[in-house]
């Protein structure tokens, strides 16, 4: 275990935290940006942190529930702007961002049954869209965007 690694996983979910949870929301670029951020940089972190834990079966169910989560927050930090643009916002994380997503779920979760893998894939797009209709409740006048 690095110690150096570990703190800057932390660092890492202390500024996702920070950047999803602004009182105001961001413009366009700038939720696109937290979108992308949660669906790279948060996702790495956190797996990086739950496999530290030495039980492999905690991973798995961790990784089962943590992801489609992951993505949910992506879709909804990246539909969050001041402009009308939040249903492309929340798709160009989905379309660009499986990409990334992909890669670090190929790396961190080829120890896992291959189940795992196929599950965080294809549930991506769905959760990040799910987290844009979850935005779109809760913002009623955006609702046609």
């Amino acid at each position: 275990m690095n110690v150096i690694i570990v703190a800057a996983s932390g660092a890492v979910l202390v500024g996702l935290y920070r950047a999803v949870m602004k009182p105001n929301p961001p413009q366009s670029p700038a939720a696109c940006g937290t979108g992308f951020f949660v669906s790279t940089a948060g996702v790495a972190s956190v797996l990086y942190l739950l496999s530290l834990i030495p039980s492999s079966l905690f991973y798995q169910f961790a990784s089962v529930f943590v992801l489609p989560l992951l993505a949910l927050i992506a879709g909804y930090a990246a539909a969050r702007t001041t402009e009308d643009t939040s249903s492309m916002n929340a798709k160009i994380v989905a379309g660009v961002g499986l990409i990334p997503y992909v890669i670090i779920c190929m790396l961190f979760l080829s120890s896992l049954p291959s189940w795992v893998l196929i599950f965080a894939i294809l549930s991506f797009v769905p959760c990040v869209l799910i987290g844009l209709r979850v935005y779109q409740k809760r913002s009623p006048e955006l609702e046609n965007a």
